[in-house]
């Protein structure tokens, strides 16, 4: 179970699409493609029915309509949904919800058992913001995983809170511009009005991608002068409850400090990288920009009066989704990571300059070569031609790094099973050896107490499974006392399960 920090200042509707991005994104995409595959079959089939502007080709429009709410319905509700079909959802340890919050005794054991459910985690899940570093809880406990396991790209996930939202904005505002295209195409006005729809939301993306870079250079730098002592705790109480728990692992806040500056940064750098996405993160969005304009070409072939000119389309902006949108996104966020000293009416210029003279108009070109290829493909066998060499090649390019990918989880989920048979724990040596309560906290001893232990199962209703701790993610942050101390013995809080959905969080 990955431990996962909600700060405070994460509102809940953030935190919910943070973890819906997390979770669901994948299937929420594959959903998405097998929409919009299926309302392209029905279109061939002559179920939907399609546009035919005066003096141009008939248009296909099914895909772009459908694709993206379908994707952001599974997103949102997709594990809501499959906890009715009793669907197994991933299990997640979530210390607000699964330590006790009002009987001070049970909260206080479920605190001192942190770092057994730490090193009993398969994954460490992280919603950064700017304030992560600074909560003494949230640095607690993910430099507490680093102590007890070796720690990879693949078993400590950081996923920034801003990062989602851009992503998410991007694919939206992507819908938004094929909306109004097909809404302009049936109603035969100017097209241009769909263009400027999409040169306003890349006016915000790169401006959403140069306060990023900012907020990656700002993490580098707090992660350089980190010092726990000026960590913040929101219960002042808790603060010595932590300070014990860092005594047992490393014996000493100043080392506890280092641990922090050379452990965590080199994983914060390797989850950020150049790259904010991952690949098909990157292909998704160019799906909802062109990857479904491509079904649509798809769609309408049976009825095409220029069948050479519609596969050709559907081969052009398949290349744009595979190829051309990840490597125009990535030389963004490459680009926009420089002179970020910038200010002022300098901001301005080296945004504007830089995104239109690197970016946006060698884009442009390109996309006026393949359009000029694409009319010369309905007549021009080397066109055609040349034009299934680029579909080909996209489509193979995408395959093997997709595959790669793949092949990388694989071989880390293997590694972690060979590991799960005992506690990865390394040792840090000190003037004193921690006494023996404090070991038997840090190795998971004790556990068996039922009110110690809760599970939290993702789906419609999460009910908590006492006395396990198999969990696969897990989500921490600071848990606060809440309410008054209620009775140790009889108290039939800790027995009622959890009725929470994704957007209760």
């Amino acid at each position: 179970s990955p431990p996962q920090a909600l700060t405070d200042e994460v509102g809940r509707f953030r935190k919910w699409w943070a973890l819906s991005f997390h979770f669901n994104f994948q299937i929420a995409a594959a959903s998405s493609l097998m929409a919009t595959v299926l309302v392209t079959i029905l279109t061939m089939l002559g179920i939907l029915p399609f546009v035919r502007p005066s003096d141009d080709h008939i248009k296909g429009v099914w895909s772009r309509a459908v694709g993206i709410p379908v994707f952001f319905l599974v997103l949102l509700f997709g594990r809501n949904i499959a906890g009715y079909f009793n669907i197994r959802s991933p299990k997640v340890f979530v210390d607000k919800l699964c330590i006790h919050q009002s009987n001070k005794k049970i909260q206080r054991q479920g605190i001192m058992k942190l770092g057994a459910f730490l090193a009993h985690s398969d994954e460490m899940l992280i919603l950064y913001t700017n304030v992560y570093l600074q909560k003494l809880w949230t640095v607690y406990e993910v430099a507490a995983f680093l102590l007890q396991q070796s720690a990879s790209a693949y078993n400590m996930k950081v996923v920034p809170v801003s990062l989602v939202g851009m992503l998410l904005a991007a694919v939206w505002w992507s819908y938004l511009q094929g909306v109004t295209g097909i809404f302009l195409l049936i109603s035969e006005l100017n097209l241009a009005w769909s263009g400027l729809i999409g040169t306003l939301g890349g006016a915000c993306y790169t401006a959403a991608v140069r306060t990023w870079q900012r907020d990656k250079l700002l993490m580098q730098e707090r992660l350089l002068s980190f010092a726990v002592r000026e960590c913040r705790c929101t219960v002042d109480g808790d603060r010595h409850i932590i300070y014990s728990n860092i005594a047992a692992l490393v014996q000493a806040l100043d080392v506890f400090d280092q641990i922090v500056r050379d452990e965590l940064r080199p994983v914060f750098k390797a989850a950020f990288g150049w790259c904010s996405f991952e690949y098909y993160h990157y292909i998704f969005i160019g799906f909802a920009m062109t990857g479904t304009l491509a079904l649509d070409y798809i769609a309408i072939l049976p009825f095409s009066d220029s069948p050479r000119f519609h596969v050709a389309g559907a081969l052009i902006w398949t290349h744009w989704t595979l190829i051309v949108w990840p490597v125009i996104f990535t030389s963004l966020e490459i680009l926009m990571s420089f002179k970020l000293s910038y200010t002022g009416w300098k901001e301005l210029l080296f945004s504007v300059g830089a995104s239109l003279g690197l970016v946006v108009f060698p884009a442009g070109v390109y996309e006026w070569l393949t359009l000029y290829l694409m009319e010369k493909a309905a007549d021009s066998n080397a066109a055609l031609a040349l034009i299934l060499a680029l579909g080909i090649i996209s489509i193979t390019w995408a395959i093997a790094a997709l595959y790669k990918d793949a092949c990388g989880a694989t071989r880390e989920r293997r590694r972690r099973r060979q590991l799960s048979g005992g506690n990865v724990v390394k040792k840090v040596t000190g003037s004193a050896l921690p006494d023996e309560e404090k070991c038997s906290t840090l190795q998971g001893e004790g556990l068996e107490d039922e009110n110690q232990t809760n599970k939290v199962e993702m789906t419609s209703s999460w009910p908590c499974h006492r006395g396990q701790l198999d969990c696969e993610t897990a989500v921490g942050g600071s848990s606060a006392p809440i309410g008054e101390e209620a009775e140790a013995t009889g108290d039939e809080s800790n027995d009622v399960c959890l009725d929470l959905s994704l957007a209760s969080i």
